[in-house]
This record gives C-alpha cells, sequence and structure tokens, in this order.
C-alpha cells in the first residue's frame, strides 16, 4: 500500500474532492470574516460549515471528521495567502518544520 494515501493529509484531500461544496462553504464563511478584517479560525468554521449543513440544509449525516480541519485550513491559506495575517495554522503530525499548503489542483485531481 502506498504510504502517501494512508496519511491524514491525502485522506483529506480525498474527502475535499468528494465534499467541494462543503469545501466552498468553509471558503465563503473564511470570506465572511476576511471581509470585516477579523481573524478566526478553523475551528469556527468548521461548527458553522456543521450547523449550516445539518440545522439550515437537513443534512442529519453531514459528517465532517475533526482531523482533516487543518488541511482544509490549508487549502484555504493556499488559495488565499493573503488572509494569512487573519489565520495562521499549526503544524500538523505529517509536517516536520514548515505548514505545507494545498492547492485546488491537489483537492480536484486527487482521485
Amino acid at each position: 500500500m502506498d504510504m502517501e494515501k494512508t496519511t491524514t493529509r491525502h485522506r483529506a484531500i480525498e474527502w475535499m474532492n468528494r465534499n467541494w461544496k462543503v469545501v466552498k462553504m468553509f471558503e465563503d464563511f473564511a470570506k465572511q470574516f476576511v471581509d470585516r478584517n477579523r481573524r478566526f479560525g478553523i475551528n469556527l468554521l468548521r461548527e458553522r460549515v456543521r450547523w449550516e449543513c445539518i440545522y439550515e440544509y437537513g443534512e442529519d449525516d453531514f459528517k465532517f471528521p475533526n482531523e482533516y480541519s487543518p488541511y482544509v485550513a490549508r487549502y484555504l491559506l493556499g488559495s488565499h495567502p493573503e488572509w494569512s495575517t487573519l489565520m495562521t495554522c499549526h503544524l500538523t503530525q505529517d509536517e516536520n518544520c514548515e505548514v505545507r499548503p494545498i492547492t485546488a489542483h491537489e483537492v480536484l485531481h486527487s482521485c
């Protein structure tokens, strides 16, 4: 089995590919904070997305693993590096000394 395919990073990228509409929700909600020049974190966005999916759209079986949150944050910052003054990322277990952004190309071409 290919080790890269077993990392949390890779599983998160595959999840983002399958749930692109939800990834765009993360991006839209982040933009609301950016437009107000307010700091925000991925956990706040994650709970807002859960709320919207479950309560606003009635998707009671919506699942978003918490362990994918850092990778959605990396996608957001990879797509919008100018947001880095309002949102930061901490290193994950599969990063040695540097946060590695995730590009839309990685997400959309993961399968």
